[in-house]
């Protein structure tokens, strides 16, 4: 039944040999594991009868004290590989009765972990769980931390110890020894590691401060309490001007503003930008003269040199960019809504394209900014606030999101969040991303999340608003940032056409 004569079976099993034989061709194995099998049988046979243990006295623990044994002897390597089929057998046909089956998934914990972090792995399973992570991600995640905790001990790396540079080096590590994909998985240990106190921040490069951080420091709270940009827009600002104060400034770090003049001022912006584009010398004049008006206001420059500030020709103005009525239907259609990933993209297209919110609005839109019962909705942006009222469209849009696509494990209360883990709150590119991932899978080609914007100001106009309503719907602080809509009313633009006389109506010219 082996297929060719094989060792004989002799020993306390002899009679089990044409039993076994049947048995084993009952098998779907190949004929060399069929005599493999066979030779383990034998090694069996021998053992027991070396033993002095006769079939009558085999139980499970005989043989596992047979693989045991085998093991340490390394006599017999198929003793532990075909010992579950030997115990199989005793078991189907000799009744042996075998132990309740003990289940070896440990639910991604590595069976074996070294170094400060062994001790961590069970609550590295329960926090990958509960942020939302599969049971696959889990078990291929843990492994990459028992080596990074191996990786710290062979290093002397202790936990408090553990940064960026040292997680680094290990990723390079696994990437020479021929693991890839820790540089990436190990970004889940590390988030991991910060949540529980356990990652030491790089600590921030300490150098000298720039002269006349001061007077910038002073300049900006002031920009930030007359004007209220954002942040970003201040941080910006600040970029452009820095490098015109250091020069300024003294050895020990005086501003000398008394040799800020017109020439100064002409001078450093043809240098600053001499190689940025257009609209980046328009930003680079405008945080100049920012700069200079502050100066003056304060005294601290006797002559208004802000008026030395040259502004940049700007181009012909272009009519901003929208969508038509069909297009915009196909957009909406495009996300799948069988999936979270197409309900939440869906529900992002919906909110900036009857909004108008600019893509970092729609990102910052949080579950306490939605009044369900009043119909409303809040947006910040620009360092404003203002409430707009939700349409039923843009509402079922945003519940059939929220009700089935939105991650139960969401970290923060951000509307819009990852559809993967880890679950945050998506960036103002990731709302982007999602208006131009449905344009390309619409055949629209790539459609950017203010183009959206732009066609709720047109809907607003061609619905017969005014003006003053488009500005509202896109919480303009002033109505000349909204005049530029104004070249696509055209119902509007008709009503001011003179008509143009008949030939009749025309007379020669007195």
């Amino acid at each position: 039944m082996i297929g060719r004569p094989v060792v004989p079976l002799q020993g306390p099993l002899e009679a089990l040999g044409p039993d076994y034989s049947i048995w084993v061709a009952s098998q779907p194995w190949s004929a060399g594991t069929a005599r493999h099998a066979w030779r383990a049988l034998v090694g069996l046979s021998r053992w027991l009868e070396a033993q002095r243990i006769e079939l009558g006295d085999v139980d499970e623990d005989v043989l596992d004290l047979h693989v045991a044994s085998a093991r340490a002897r390394v006599a017999n390597p198929q003793a532990a590989q075909y010992a579950p089929a030997i115990k199989r057998f005793f078991a189907e046909r000799l009744g042996m009765a075998l132990r309740p089956a003990r289940s070896r998934d440990l639910g991604g914990i590595p069976r074996r972990a070294a170094g400060p972090l062994a001790g961590v792995m069970g609550d590295l399973v329960a926090w990958l769980a509960g942020a939302g992570y599969t049971v696959g991600t889990i078990k291929a995640v843990t492994p990459v931390a028992a080596r990074l905790s191996e990786w710290m001990e062979q290093r002397g790396v202790g936990a408090d110890g553990l940064d960026g540079a040292a997680v680094g080096r290990f990723a390079a590590n696994e990437a020479a020894e021929g693991h890839p994909a820790s540089a990436r998985r190990v970004g889940a240990v590390r988030s991991y590691l910060a949540a529980r106190g356990l990652f030491a921040a790089a600590p921030p490069k300490a150098g000298p401060p720039r002269p006349g951080g001061l007077e910038l420091d002073e300049w900006t709270a002031w920009l930030a309490a007359t004007r209220r940009p954002v942040p970003s827009t201040v941080k910006e600002h600040r970029r452009w001007v820095e490098d015109l104060v250091e020069a300024l400034a003294d050895g020990g770090g005086r501003v000398g503003w008394d040799r800020l003049d017109s020439g100064l001022v002409r001078e450093y912006q043809a240098a600053k930008g001499r190689d940025y584009s257009q609209r980046s010398r328009r930003h680079l004049a405008s945080s100049l003269r920012a700069l200079c008006a502050w100066a003056h206001a304060t005294g601290r420059v006797g002559e208004p040199v802000f008026l030395a500030v040259v502004s940049p020709r700007r181009p012909g103005l272009s009519l901003p960019k929208t969508i038509g009525p069909e297009a915009l239907g196909e957009l909406r259609d495009a996300p799948d809504p069988s999936t979270p990933l197409g309900l939440r993209d869906r529900a992002i297209i919906a909110v900036l394209s009857r909004l108008g919110l600019r893509a970092g609005e729609a990102a910052a839109l949080t579950l306490d900014d939605i009044d369900w019962r009043a119909g409303r909705v809040a947006v910040t942006g620009k360092g404003r606030r203002h409430v707009l009222p939700l349409p039923a469209d843009v509402g079922e849009a945003l519940a059939a999101y929220l009700r089935q696509g939105r991650p139960p494990g969401a970290r923060d209360r951000l509307v819009f969040t990852r559809t993967r883990p880890p679950f945050v709150g998506l960036t103002r590119q990731g709302v982007s991303d999602a208006v131009s991932r449905a344009s390309r899978r619409a055949g629209l080609g790539t459609i950017r999340a203010h183009q959206l914007r732009h066609t709720a100001a047109t809907a607003v106009l061609n619905a017969g608003g005014t003006i003053a309503e488009a500005s509202q719907l896109l919480g303009h602080a002033s109505l000349e940032t909204t005049a530029v809509y104004a070249r696509l009313d055209l119902a509007s633009l008709a009503a001011l056409v003179q008509p143009w006389p008949a030939p009749s109506e025309r007379g020669a010219t007195p």
